[in-house]
């Protein structure tokens, strides 16, 4: 045994230093030329051989260190692999074998990083894709590797985890409003939760009207930094500050950590040890300037936009009222005929008739006719018209 003879180099060791504490104490005491030769020569002899033994004690400990740090990580991997057992036996035939040497089994046939994918496999994915992956490594015979990357991407929908899994991922995306964003890497398959703030373009302002605390936090911890710069209390009443002001507090990035803080521990309720995660905070690639997050700047904007969409629409009103002066028998009116398509004789009605927009609704065998306001949301007017009645219009202008 190892430690048998680690014990053993490590006695002849002790014993021969002893020796030769011995022999030079001896030494002194000596009178004969022969006898001082002698006692010398033992000396020498003994010095050749304690770097050989020291030698061979350092590899035996180094070897029983590896040993033992070999039993440790057998030990450890047992505890964190021992549910696993079964799948392990099915997935590489060997039902045969005991517990122990399952495990034995996969630390010698795995790398660290394939074991790691296994156990992540095996913990997320449900029975029926497991029945799956067993199926296709007994019967393919596909690489490993390859293997558990097919089945790796399988763990990247929920639809395909074990139900526990599956319905603490569908509470957290429910709870929060947050969504699954698949795992953060082949060897970590960590969770990644991810919220999207991405259309949020007006973004500082958004967390200025949603998030009270941490814009409070913020204002604080500014004024404190002042104060501690200058060494002057400073007088600071927030509310009375414009929108402007308190915009220009805000760090965007600080808000992303204070959001992530503040659900961790509470998701940490809910997946218990269940799995590791992450939540990620999308952000707007890019964001408007502050000055234009202003609820000033937003009204000015919007009477702009009013005062343009109220004169489009004078515009259009304009071009109605020119179209109803032209003659009982516009151009595309004398094109019409009996053959004419539903689009030409629906196109003209809008000419003829002051509107700019129109649809077929076939199902109940109707035209209807709209006059778009110039934000092409709103209408002015509206009718609607059988097609059995805008054909005979052809015959007779004045009829609708």
């Amino acid at each position: 045994m190892l430690e048998e003879e680690y014990l053993q180099v490590s006695k002849e060791l002790s014993s021969l230093k002893d020796k030769r504490e011995d022999l030079e104490g001896k030494l002194y005491s000596l009178n004969a030329r022969e006898d001082i030769i002698e006692c010398k020569y033992e000396i020498l002899k003994i010095s050749e051989k304690i770097p050989v033994l020291e030698k061979k004690l350092n590899d035996l400990g180094n070897q029983l260190q590896e040993k033992k740090q070999f039993e440790i990580e057998f030990k450890e991997s047992y505890i964190n692999l021992n549910v696993h057992i079964p799948l392990f036996k099915r997935l590489f035939n060997i039902n045969h074998l005991s517990n122990d040497e399952v495990i034995r089994y996969v630390l010698d046939n795995c790398t660290k990083e394939q074991i790691s994918i296994i156990d992540k496999i095996f913990k997320f994915l449900n029975q029926s894709e497991l029945d799956n992956l067993i199926h296709d490594f007994n019967n393919q015979h596909p690489r490993l590797s390859t293997l558990l990357t097919k089945y790796y991407d399988k763990c990247n929908s929920v639809e395909n985890f074990r139900p526990s899994i599956k319905n603490k991922v569908k509470e957290i995306e429910e709870r929060w409003d947050l969504k699954f964003d698949g795992f953060a890497g082949l060897n970590n398959m960590m969770v990644v939760f991810m919220k999207d703030f991405s259309q949020e373009v007006n973004f500082e302002s958004f967390i200025l009207k949603n998030f009270k605390n941490y814009v409070d936090f913020e204002v604080e911890y500014y004024i404190d930094d002042k104060q501690y710069e200058t060494g002057h209390k400073i007088d600071f009443d927030f509310e009375k500050l414009s929108e402007y002001d308190k915009l220009n507090f805000i760090s965007a990035r600080n808000f992303c950590e204070y959001y992530t803080d503040r659900l961790y521990d509470e998701i940490n309720e809910v997946v218990g040890d269940d799995f590791d995660f992450d939540i990620y905070i999308k952000t707007p690639i890019k964001s408007n300037p502050i000055s234009m997050q202003t609820s000033e700047y937003q009204n000015r904007k919007n009477k702009v936009y009013e005062r343009k969409l109220k004169k489009y629409d004078e515009l259009i009103d304009k071009k109605i009222n020119e179209l109803n002066k032209k003659s009982d028998n516009p151009e595309c009116f004398k094109k019409l005929n009996e053959n004419s398509s539903i689009d030409d004789i629906a196109t003209c009605y809008c000419e003829c008739k002051g509107f700019n927009n129109w649809e077929h609704d076939e199902k109940n065998k109707k035209v209807i006719f709209k006059s778009l306001r110039a934000d092409s949301k709103n209408y002015t007017k509206m009718r609607k018209v059988e097609v059995k009645k805008l054909k005979k219009w052809i015959n007779n202008y004045d009829m609708i």
